[in-house]
Formats: structure tokens, C-alpha cells, sequence
């Protein structure tokens, strides 16, 4: 009887297993206990505008982590991706804020960005160095890059339409 007891608790964990690939479902079995855990915690956490407050705030990173994504799957890494952000933000807050028009500077970003991607993308072709440390020291000369034009202090009062972009809500 208790040989039978084992034998069926052994193949509902044998089946419960095959259900529930740990390796695959594993992060979003946490993520749903955790979204749980804190719904349970806190009334204000599962409500409408809380969801969409965390949505508009982790927008950025999604869009980031699409392109990141792609290129893990290729089998390589870029570690200076946050980096280049910084200085083709800082370079079109410069821009704005000498007066130039925004849409121009919108422009200027995303040909910086692409810039610098590209170039990454040629050093990692035609040299022997390995990706993970290329693009390690492309970030800390980029965060350097970044410093140096911004002397370490913030860039803020960009006019109203340069912050309808990052307010707006969609």
C-alpha cells in the first residue's frame, strides 16, 4: 500500500515536472508569485493606473531589450549599449538647449546611435578582439565621452516639446 502511495506521488511529480520545464518557466513562475504576493500586500499594486504607471516606466528597456535580443540569438553581446544612449542623449540635449529644432535633434540621436552600433559592429568584424571585451571598453569610453561633454552635470529645461515625447502616454 505504501510502495503504491510512493509510486503514484512519484509519477504526479514525474508529470508535474514535464508541465512545468523549470528551465524554461522558471522567471515567469516567479514573476506571476511575485505579482501575486504583492497584489496580496498591497490593494493600490494590481490597480489600472499603478500597471500603467509601471508600463510607461519600463517602456525604454523593453524597446532596448528587442534589439538585444536579436543579437544575443546571433551570439554576441554589446555591453555599451546604455553608454551610447548616454552620449547621443547628452549630445542632442546640448543641441536642443543651443536652440536647434527638435525634430532635427530626434534625428541627430538616432544617427549617433546608429553610429556608434555600427561602429562596434565593424570593430567586432575585422578585429580579433572578442565582442564582450570590446564593446566593455567602447562603454567606458563612451561613458567618458558622456562626461566630459555634460562636465558631469545634468542637461535639463529642454522645452516643452522634447518632454511631450517621454510624457506621452500611448
Amino acid at each position: 500500500m505504501q510502495s503504491e502511495n510512493q509510486s503514484v506521488r512519484s509519477n504526479f511529480l514525474v508529470k508535474l515536472r514535464s508541465i512545468i520545464n523549470f528551465q524554461q518557466w522558471g522567471i515567469i513562475s516567479v514573476l506571476i508569485v511575485l505579482v501575486i504576493i504583492l497584489g496580496i500586500s498591497s490593494p493600490v499594486f494590481l490597480s489600472p493606473r499603478n500597471i500603467r504607471n509601471i508600463l510607461q516606466q519600463i517602456s525604454t528597456f523593453g524597446i532596448l531589450s528587442m534589439g538585444m535580443t536579436v543579437l544575443m540569438i546571433s551570439g554576441g553581446i554589446d555591453l555599451s549599449v546604455g553608454s551610447s544612449i548616454s552620449v547621443a542623449a547628452v549630445i542632442v540635449g546640448k543641441w536642443l538647449k543651443a536652440g536647434y529644432p527638435v525634430g532635427i535633434g530626434i534625428v541627430l540621436g538616432l544617427l549617433i546611435g546608429s553610429f556608434i552600433g555600427f561602429l562596434n559592429g565593424m570593430l567586432a568584424s575585422h578585429t580579433r578582439a572578442h565582442p564582450f571585451i570590446l564593446t566593455l571598453g567602447n562603454m567606458t569610453l563612451f561613458q567618458g565621452v558622456a562626461i566630459i561633454i555634460t562636465e558631469g552635470y545634468p542637461i535639463t529645461d529642454l522645452g516643452e516639446k522634447f518632454e511631450f515625447i517621454g510624457g506621452a502616454i500611448i
